[in-house]
């Protein structure tokens, strides 16, 4: 029998936390995620089982989270019961996997969610170490196998991820060897776990801190699996000084109302801007804060973060061009914040389905956003090169605070590359001028997504009256005479005009399409508060 090496931070990332979580759950069922329907496991617990043809809930349900209240209820109560309850589901588990090698997509998600099994194991094989849990011969030979499997997957070359998947591969692993000491491979497990996080957490994050996932709530997801978990026992001190420039940088991403930018595959709360140092611009005598990274992809202009959130600005440009993890095709587009509320927004995340339906693509899309596609052709994600979006340094202008970027789109049929100046005037203006340039005669669309709160809106020829709380109106009027002009909203065919509200839910809001032809031209918004 040996001590518990199972610690607190092991259990980062287990649901479950409520004291009545497994009560719940028996009576209930389990619910993956927000916005699913429940699901009762049977017995003999089936691995089969795919109810919603949900590729998320799938690998939810395949990296075991089914069993965090147990495991949590017995880490608060030290009742090995809780555990023992699971111990079939996991010893049946490797019959499934088995059933599943000569399937690669099966292989897939079953490798990727080897991590997250494998600290779920781990807890309950220290528990059978140090005494509490009680096993049959034939459990504690399928456990050991099992851990030995997935130990020996994860230290194969080549399988582990080298996006935010691989901290939970990293921490099963290192867990695994630690509960495991005496396992011949646990040695070199722990050394390779630890090559590992010192190979990825570079790879994640830029020089500047930006996580490269194209996602601010995905910067806030690497960052608490690296401080909550038990990956920090084995940080290299390089990897230390990434984590805190990551750290500084994470409150930028955040809306004045609290929202993280929902640029990428983004949802969700994150902490307030405390302290910008001296990344202070003045502007017609009143200073804003100005984020150092923007060679990162992010261009962000806001108020002071003692402005309150219903007198704050914040504009929000995106040129992330690292990795096509979670991106969308959303280069140079923006979110405006004004007056406590957000204004111009992006459409947001949805969720993940497979095979893609017609809103994922659209969200994907550069029609989702606020930048510059083609009306004839939808632009993907990765028509964007990477490495060929930039954003230059934000700068104080005669006329406004100015951010400005440029990319390249290209595919087998076109090439077009695109400049953006966004002169801005918090709380009076923002000037939209693109200059886009192509090999042939294309119809350009210029589009504008506004808030799904926004629904007084008036369309006067090329310009469009939009009311705002507090008397306010703004006005967003299009400067090309020869531009054609259409409204979007909860538009099918094809998809234009919808708004993120939560995982696989969007809601009908307004957008604006300006088409504007030529092969090379220029296409000017422009944006006041009256």
């Amino acid at each position: 029998m040996s001590t518990s090496v199972i610690v607190e931070s092991d259990l980062h990332g287990l649901a479950g936390t409520r004291t009545t979580a497994v009560k719940e759950q028996d009576e209930k069922g389990w619910v993956a995620r927000a916005g699913v329907e429940p699901f009762f496991p049977s017995e003999p617990f089936d691995w089969t089982a795919n109810p919603y043809a949900d590729p998320n809930w799938y690998a939810i349900f395949h990296s075991w989270r089914m069993m965090d209240a147990y495991i949590r209820t017995y880490w608060r109560t030290k009742d090995s019961s809780y555990l023992r309850r699971i111990v079939p589901w996991i010893a049946s588990w490797g019959a499934y996997y088995d059933s599943q090698r000569d399937d690669p997509s099966e292989m897939q998600t079953l490798g990727g969610t080897s991590g997250s099994r494998g600290t779920r194991l781990a807890i309950v094989l220290d528990a059978h170490l140090n005494g509490d849990l009680a096993l049959s011969s034939e459990e504690r030979a399928a456990l050991f196998a099992r851990a030995r499997a997935d130990a020996a997957w994860l230290m194969t070359p080549g399988n582990m991820h080298t996006m935010n998947h691989g901290y939970y591969q990293i921490m099963g692993l290192e867990q695994l060897c630690r509960v495991l000491k005496d396992e011949p491979w646990a040695a070199s497990g722990r050394d390779f776990a630890a090559a590992r996080i010192a190979e990825l957490v570079p790879m994640q994050f830029t020089a500047e801190g930006v996580h490269v996932e194209n996602s601010p709530c995905y910067h806030d997801y690497a960052l608490r699996h690296l401080e909550r978990s038990s990956l920090s026992r084995i940080f290299p001190p390089e990897t230390l000084t990434v984590v805190q420039r990551a750290n500084a940088v994470l409150p930028w991403l955040v809306f004045p109302d609290g929202n993280y930018a929902d640029v990428g595959d983004s949802a969700g709360s994150g902490p307030p801007l405390r302290d910008v140092g001296a990344n202070v611009r003045r502007f017609e005598g009143v200073d804003y804060a100005v984020a150092p990274f923007w060679r990162s992809g992010y261009g962000i202009v806001r108020s002071l973060p003692e402005v309150g959130p219903d007198e704050a600005s914040m504009l929000f440009v995106v040129g992330t061009a690292h990795a096509h993890t979670h991106s969308h095709a959303d280069k140079l587009s923006f979110e405006l914040y004004e007056f406590g509320q957000r204004l111009i927004v992006d459409s947001g995340k949805y969720g993940y389905v497979k095979p893609m339906n017609d809103m994922r693509r659209y969200v994907e899309s550069a029609a989702a956003h606020n930048t510059v596609g083609l009306a004839t052709t939808e632009i993907r994600r990765l028509d964007i090169p990477l490495g060929r979006t930039f954003l230059f340094e934000p700068r104080v202008e005669r006329d406004g605070l100015l951010l400005a970027g440029e990319t390249t789109i290209r595919n087998a049929r076109y090439v077009f590359k695109h400049r953006r100046e966004l002169i801005y005037r918090p709380r009076e203006s923002l000037r939209i001028h693109d200059f886009v340039s192509s090999d042939r005669v294309q119809a350009f669309s210029s589009c504008l997504h506004f808030d799904r709160s926004l629904e007084d809106i008036e369309m006067i020829g090329p310009r469009l009256v939009i009311a705002l709380k507090g008397g306010r109106s703004m006005v967003v009027t299009m400067l090309e005479r020869d531009a054609e002009l259409r409204l979007h909203r909860g538009g099918l065919s094809p998809v234009r005009g919808w708004q993120s509200v939560g995982y696989l839910q969007m809601e009908p809001t307004t957008m604006v399409e300006a088409i504007c032809s030529g092969r090379t031209r220029t296409i000017r918004w422009s944006v006041s508060f009256v």
